[in-house]
């Protein structure tokens, strides 16, 4: 009796757990056209706080069109706006998902391996790297550009 009522607990923690991953997913994919929307509609975009106080682009800035172009199939669009971005949203949609399933399996804390670590520490890098390339005259290129 006790292992039945064990159990049907475990399954509906499951299910509560699904379903705010459900909910959060649902809110972000709205959110993301909502914001797509209102981009192609009005050209309102999210501004970059670092660039609109320094004039100085982030790691990030064009990250949000770029995602746009590539859910428009635009590869070479998406890679003008922020080649890093499109480089690193693969591993990011893949460790997302990821984690996703280990909180609705309920799955212990696992924590961070050797190599997430380095993945994390050469990301940190990388953007630093890609951060200061494309503020310089010469890395025109890494600006975010239309076509």
């Amino acid at each position: 009796m006790g292992r039945v009522t064990e159990l049907k607990d475990k399954i509906s923690a499951k299910k509560r757990r699904l379903s705010r991953v459900l909910t959060l997913w649902s809110l972000a994919v709205f959110a993301f056209l909502l914001l797509r929307f209102l981009y192609l509609r009005f050209g309102f975009g999210i501004p970059c706080p670092l660039y609109a106080v320094t004039g100085i682009l982030c790691p990030g800035c064009g990250t949000f069109r770029a995602i746009g172009a590539l859910v428009q199939a635009a590869v070479w669009q998406a890679i003008r706006y922020n080649a890093l971005a499109v480089v690193l949203l693969p591993a990011l949609v893949i460790l997302c998902i990821r984690d996703t399933i280990r909180y609705v399996r309920a799955a212990p804390h696992v924590p961070i391996s050797r190599p997430e670590k380095i993945f994390v520490v050469g990301v940190v890098v990388v953007s630093v790297l890609y951060a200061a390339m494309r503020n310089l005259p010469f890395f025109d290129v890494l600006r975010p550009t239309v076509l």
